[in-house]
């Protein structure tokens, strides 16, 4: 948790709106990655990236579920891999909205002319890039 519940007055009403909106992140997460997966049309741009914020949510939720679990007083490798889910599944949150920005952007603007697969393409190389930069930040 972010908080701490001894020190917080009224933690405990936070704690409980915070397990439920992680909840319903959690489920809706997994909604949006069945739904994608279901979908019988040609995996277009969009879909795919819509399908990787949701997963990276996913793995957000699941390391907010993580640190309820979590000891104040001590580090152990419990507390490490939460972090790290937590890390990157922000990080990654931030770059796929990001990219779903910029494509929309783009299509709007060049319409028809404007190539997707190309877009995702170099979305996919400068991507780790960046992640691996910012990892080393």
């Amino acid at each position: 948790m972010a908080w701490n519940e001894k020190d917080l007055e009224g933690a405990r009403t936070l704690w409980y709106i915070n397990g439920f909106a992680t909840i319903l992140s959690l489920f809706g997460s997994l909604f949006m990655v069945w739904s994608c997966l279901k979908t019988p049309a040609p995996r277009s741009v969009s879909l795919k990236l819509i399908l990787a914020l949701a997963l990276s949510d996913l793995i957000y939720s699941v390391s907010n579920i993580m640190s309820q679990f979590d000891d104040v007083d001590s580090v152990d490798l419990f507390c490490i891999i939460e972090s790290v889910f937590r890390m990157n599944g922000y990080l990654l949150s931030i770059y796929f909205t990001t990219t779903i920005a910029v494509l929309c952007y783009k299509t709007s603007k060049y319409g028809i002319a404007f190539n997707q697969e190309r877009f995702f393409r170099i979305a996919v190389v400068i991507g780790p890039i960046g992640y691996f930069i910012l990892n080393l930040m």
